[in-house]
């Protein structure tokens, strides 16, 4: 509750946890450009998050309770466990748009990465077999939970591409990259001896948990 805050949108704590950001000027830490909670009544928890040329940030996570919501693609919490994603803007003083992400299961968002025109790609994990698709190139959760790929219009109104990506099993995507061509790379967890492959250089699942590293081209999208 006496978490450092400055400028931002949300002075006071919400609830029995909060996610924040935090903005440093550039090499100096010594003060604030902006501090802010963000978060409701409940248990809210940052996970990833990414800034655009303009200095806007976004913020991924979990929340289980009132997220704070503007202009969102999806205004209501489905299960007991969301994700969401949220942009600042630059000033960190309001919300350009912050949403909910998911369905009836448990849902998280490890990471976020925004793309040159703006639009934020979201990797996670999910348990809900109604998580929101668009051009999926997995449309059926297959095990008790998957990773999933979500990317954003710039305004986040609507999805361009939400896809399941998993196995048999149980799978967790951690962590999201973008190249120099905007192609995404991911990495993340699999327990699927029949997790989606292709010009591997491991072929079979080892057993337990395994890595996994993949490459989607953008113009699955």
């Amino acid at each position: 509750r006496d978490f450092p805050v400055k400028g931002g949108l949300q002075m006071t704590f919400g609830g029995n946890q909060d996610a924040f950001v935090t903005k440093f000027p550039a090499a100096n830490l010594s003060r604030l450009v902006y501090s802010t909670y963000l978060g409701g009544r409940g248990l809210d928890e940052g996970r990833g998050i990414d800034v655009d040329g303009t200095g806007a940030a976004y913020a991924v996570g979990l929340t289980l309770g009132n997220f704070p919501m503007v202009k969102a693609f999806q205004k209501v919490r489905k299960g007991n466990s969301e994700a969401f994603v949220s942009k600042l803007d630059p000033d960190g003083a309001k919300l350009a748009y912050s949403t909910y992400l998911g369905g009836v299961g448990r849902d998280l968002a490890f990471e976020v990465r925004v793309d040159a025109g703006g639009s934020a790609c979201v990797f996670g994990m999910t348990e809900s077999r109604g998580f929101p698709l668009r051009k999926a190139y997995q449309a059926a959760m297959k095990g008790s939970s998957d990773a999933f790929l979500t990317i954003f219009s710039a305004d986040g109104k609507k999805l361009l591409l939400s896809t399941f990506l998993g196995g048999t099993y149980s799978e967790q995507g951690i962590g999201l990259f973008l190249d120099a061509e905007e192609d995404i790379l991911l990495t993340g967890l699999t327990e699927s001896p029949d997790f989606p492959s292709a010009g591997s250089f491991q072929k079979k699942h080892a057993g337990g948990y395994d890595a996994f590293a993949l490459k989607f081209r953008r113009a699955a999208e």
